[in-house]
């Protein structure tokens, strides 16, 4: 195994110290390899270590300024030290890079104003909760979906009208397959708010893909 590989297969097994000085072996290899910052920031980020993960997520952005990834948990790290702005702003820039980070699966843009607001409205719930939420959207990208329905649904426990939980659960139902019980939180989240253009496109989407009567 290389240092990178050994090291992700470190931070499974929660051996985070280990992890880090594989990444940093790699870094002494190879001080150019954005990957092995992107993967040391994870460590530092799961460690509540946001400040040490920016500045590896930042160090990748100087390296490869098109690496979606380190933007997007970039992103993730601002939002936990409560920097709203800056975290929308690599969350946009992730998406634009790749439509993997795009809120909205099928869909290739988003009505930008909206969007903004729904994500300003993540950091109105409290700290514990939007951890679970992040923890969620960390989860769904790594293809763990149940793990990430669960994060979801904590957060829909503590905030039972709040729209963008239902959305994102949503959204990990739709890429385990369940489309179904990702119609069912679509529409909830639609329901919540009923003029977010996002919403009323992916319920329309997946209506059809389901054929339901009157879509």
């Amino acid at each position: 195994l290389t240092y990178l590989q050994r090291g992700i297969n470190f931070v499974k097994k929660k051996e985070y110290e280990k992890a880090i000085q594989d990444f940093n072996k790699a870094i002494e290899i190879d001080h150019l390899f954005a990957n092995a910052y992107v993967q040391r920031g994870i460590v530092y980020g799961l460690k509540k270590d946001h400040e040490q993960a920016i500045k590896d997520y930042t160090r990748a952005i100087e390296i490869n300024p098109n690496h979606a990834e380190a933007y997007f948990n970039r992103s993730l790290s601002w939002s936990s030290l409560g920097d709203s702005a800056k975290s929308l702003a690599d969350n946009e820039k992730a998406g634009t890079l790749d439509s993997q980070y795009l809120a909205t699966p099928d869909e290739g843009s988003t009505d930008n104003a909206k969007a903004k607001e729904e994500n300003q409205e993540t950091y109105k719930i409290d700290p514990k909760t939007r951890s679970c939420l992040e923890k969620g959207t960390l989860l769904n990208k790594e293809g763990k979906y149940p793990l990430a329905i669960e994060e979801y649904d904590k957060v829909i426990k503590n905030y039972p009208d709040f729209a963008s939980a239902y959305f994102y659960k949503g959204l990990a139902l739709y890429n385990n397959h369940e489309d179904s019980k990702a119609l069912d939180n679509f529409k909830k989240a639609l329901e919540l708010d009923p003029k977010n253009n996002a919403y009323m496109k992916i319920v329309s989407n997946v209506s059809k893909k389901l054929k339901v009567p009157g879509n």
